[in-house]
This record gives C-alpha cells, structure tokens and sequence, in this order.
C-alpha cells in the first residue's frame, strides 16, 4: 500500500527541511501545504488557514491518522506547521505541557515547604 497524499507532501517537505543548512524550526504556512496537496492531485485542507487549521486537527486527533502526522509534524498552530527535523524532535508534542523532572518538582515542593516556616 503506498502513501497518501498528504504524507507523501510531509515526507518531501520533511527530507527538504532536514537536508538544508536551516538550523531552526521548520515552518510550512497552511498555504503552501495545501498548494503541495493539490499539485498531487489531492484536495487542499480547507478554502482558508482557519478551515485548514480546523481539518488538520481533526486528522492530527485521529485515533489512525494522528500518529502517522505525529512522525512529519512537531507542532501546528493557525499559521500551519512546523516539520520535525533533528532541532525540533526534543520539544513536547502538541498539546502536552512540558513536564518537570522529578528532582526540580521536589526543589518546588521543599522551597513552597521552607516558605511556610
């Protein structure tokens, strides 16, 4: 079974982003991933960045779909995404608040414990 559309447009932009000399984040404005889908013959996410948005959440929520986005896509936003590269791939995953370690949750708890005395 070959790739659909879209992951065939995150796999290219992908391999583009991780080949350059761009060091940063690599973002992809919901225009120019709608017009990559369309060159492909596959319909673009939504007539706007808000629809685009809108539809790619639900796909990025998908019980199938989402975890094959989460491989390409470290985060979106109303601007469009932001491709996972070798730079990106240590940051949370969208959504999920960055969680503390276990040795600076316990410095919080005995500086709040040393405020009370």
């Amino acid at each position: 079974m070959g790739m659909e559309p879209l992951q065939r447009v995150l796999f290219s932009l992908q391999s583009g982003a991780m080949n350059s000399d761009n060091s940063d984040d690599s973002p992809v404005d919901w225009d120019t991933l709608n017009t990559q889908l369309i060159r492909r013959g596959a319909p673009s996410l939504g007539a706007n960045a808000r629809r685009s948005y809108d539809s790619f959440k639900l796909r990025w929520e998908d019980p199938q779909e989402g975890p094959m986005l989460k491989k390409y896509i470290d985060r979106f936003d109303g601007d469009g995404i932001v491709l996972k590269t070798g730079e990106t791939s240590d940051r949370p995953e969208q959504g999920e608040p960055k969680k503390k370690s276990m040795m600076a949750a316990a410095a919080e708890r005995a500086t709040k414990a040393g405020d009370l005395a």
